[in-house]
């Protein structure tokens, strides 16, 4: 080559280099449903939950360990007595339009989150708080009564009505994030569009185009925003895990969900990416005891009894699940799992016990038990119900399996307008509590089941003012008992939702939390 032929190749190179070092780095995440809102305080569903933490920042957050961290808060201290919390918020907040973050928009975000106009499905989580529970239900119409203030732009405190030592890790969920009052108060519902959406998190809403994608761009007022390795995160809607692998294989997506009836053969083409491992998740069958059929004990039993646990674990897709008869999975450090009386009888007494309940509350071959129930439309779960469908049918029990969209089955439930439903429950955070509160008669929303028991109410009001942790989690272990024999929700597995995740990814780490905050994650080359 000449001189001038060099010359010209090095003048081609120069100008190339500022167009690479501008090049975007994106994390394309698979997610699966369309998410229903972007509303922290008006959804409940893990779709939106990931969107939204790296939306939005609450005073605590989860790393990527599942360990709670501060969050928009540096710190925080409780009283002796348990019942007086206060957090220090980091200097300089701001949400990503600039303006200043202060403890009052704490403080306006969850008085809403209480507001009965509101209807945000988790508001019970925050009942512990001074005053929820009162405006929650509709007593008390002052929302300043709320035990919540700021006694200066960088404190926020808490009065509780008893100790709660979980109250940092119910306040990274998002009924507990700050929201954006002056866009929520002019836009109205159309606040989390993109254009409008306000927040605080390390991203910010840059596009949404419903049914295809999301796309997130880093938060510059983010005040951890240099440690931010991503410029943007494009969340993707891929309602078949099919079609996520696919699109994982062609390298359109960096982290995706894989079917069920897949690892296997992933396990040994992609040992790398994949990962399955088992989280604080229960999968189960929960019934809407408010109506008949299952306002009867017997019945709900009946079903349990008949279950075969082993065969959906070990035959049915497995992918690294583990059959569950307690609905508080193993892995809280100080509890005792409480699995029902019956965990010990062979398949053939469980099966004599349940026509006997069966026979008692009017059932048999001559009057078959027939159970609609709903179900997120996937395939793996298809099978898992077809299979159930085979294990009851010779007992007389005829179970219809209805797919529906995730969004259909959460509205269904939530509005308890269904018969039986298979779903689950995923730790909120690192406690029993996150499983067994949901069952609480004064848990609106979230308790889907319908479910009322004055017993069960009592022993975990009694673990929420129980300040010795041990004694606490024997209360909530007699808790779980009561719900082993009256069966609001049968245990069926404790799952993981195995994923695909690129090799180039950094900072993603399997937790039994299944936290995954895209700030900790960057690509390398």
């Amino acid at each position: 080559m000449t001189f001038q032929g060099w010359c010209r190749l090095l003048a081609v190179a120069a100008l190339m280099l500022p167009i690479v070092a501008q090049a975007e780095t994106v994390l394309r995440r698979g997610n699966h449903d369309e998410p229903e809102t972007l509303d922290p305080q008006k959804s409940d569903g893990s779709q939106e939950y990931w969107i939204q933490t790296d939306l939005f920042e609450g005073l605590a957050k989860f790393d990527a360990e599942g360990k709670i961290v501060p969050g928009a808060a540096e710190s925080w201290e409780a009283s002796a007595d348990g019942l007086t919390w206060i957090f220090h918020l980091r200097h300089g907040l701001e949400w990503s339009d600039g303006s200043p973050l202060t403890a009052e928009d704490f403080v306006w975000s969850l008085r809403r989150a209480v507001d009965p106009r509101t209807a945000a499905a988790y508001a019970s989580i925050l009942y512990p708080v001074v005053g929820a529970k009162e405006i929650n239900d509709g007593r008390e119409k002052d929302l300043a009564k709320l035990g919540v203030a700021a006694p200066d732009p960088l404190t926020v405190t808490f009065r509780l009505t008893q100790p709660t030592p979980f109250l940092a890790g119910v306040l990274t969920l998002g009924i507990a994030y700050p929201l954006p009052r002056r866009v929520i108060e002019a836009e109205g519902e159309g606040w989390t569009r993109p254009g409008k959406l306000v927040s605080n998190g390390p991203f910010m809403l840059a596009a949404w185009t419903p049914q295809l994608d999301l796309k997130l761009v880093r938060n510059p007022h983010y005040h951890a925003a240099a440690a931010v390795k991503l410029d943007a995160v494009v969340w993707s809607v891929n309602e078949e895990d099919e079609t996520a692998v696919k699109r994982f294989r062609a390298g359109e997506l960096d982290i995706a969900r894989v079917p069920t009836k897949e690892v296997p053969a992933l396990r040994r083409e992609m040992p790398d990416a994949l990962h399955t491992g088992l989280m604080l998740w229960t999968r189960y069958i929960e019934f809407n005891t408010g109506r008949p059929p299952f306002d009867d004990e017997r019945l709900r039993n009946a079903v349990a009894l008949l279950l075969d646990r082993e065969a959906i674990a070990q035959q049915i897709d497995p992918h690294g699940e583990a059959p569950a008869y307690g609905l508080v999975p193993p892995g809280f450090a100080g509890y005792t799992q409480q699995p029902p009386d019956w965990i010990e009888l062979s398949k053939a007494d469980r099966a004599a016990k349940a026509k006997a309940l069966l026979a008692e509350a009017g059932y048999g071959p001559s009057n078959r038990l027939k159970i609609e129930m709903v179900y997120p439309a996937a395939e793996d779960l298809r099978r898992i119900l077809t299979a159930m469908a085979g294990l009851w049918r010779p007992y007389g029990i005829d179970l219809t399996p209805l797919a529906e969209e995730n969004q259909v089955v959460e509205t269904q439930t939530r509005n308890r307008d269904y018969q039986a439903a298979y779903r689950g429950w995923i730790a909120d955070y690192p406690d029993p509590w996150s499983f067994l509160s949901v069952f609480r008669s004064d848990s609106g929303g979230l308790n889907s089941t319908a479910y009322n028991d004055p017993a069960f109410d009592a022993l975990l009001d009694r673990a929420v003012a129980e300040t010795d942790p041990a004694a606490r989690m024997k209360l909530l272990e007699s808790a779980e008992r009561i719900l082993s024999r009256t069966m609001p929700a049968v245990a069926v597995t404790y799952d993981t939702t195995p994923r695909l995740v690129s090799p180039h990814l950094k900072g993603y780490a399997d937790n039994p939390l299944d936290q995954h905050p895209s700030e900790t994650i960057s690509l390398a080359p």
